[in-house]
């Protein structure tokens, strides 16, 4: 699940909590860059299934996908966690 739209709208994550939309872009990975040792180049363009996959660039600086706040408190107390830990403040 990635903070940004997807290729392909309703190919995507969504959210059943909070209603977003399965819009989000989503990539598959295997282990090695699931632990963020190899940085992700390409997100799934349309159903897993089809093995679709666009340049990651191309989406990454475009429109956000996220979870509404409002519908998850958790989201918003690890952001001010985060912030803390950075010394910011929340």
């Amino acid at each position: 699940m990635l903070p940004f739209m997807a290729p392909v709208l309703g190919a995507g994550w969504g959210c059943c909590v909070c209603k977003a939309p399965f819009d989000g872009a989503i990539a598959m990975v295997c282990d090695e860059c699931h632990a963020g040792s190899v940085p992700l180049r390409f997100v799934c363009s349309g159903p897993i299934s089809q093995k679709a996959r666009a340049e990651i660039a191309d989406f990454k600086a475009g429109p956000r996908h996220e979870c509404d706040e409002l519908y998850h408190p958790e989201i918003a107390e690890r952001r001010i966690r985060k912030s803390i830990a950075e010394g910011r403040r929340p």
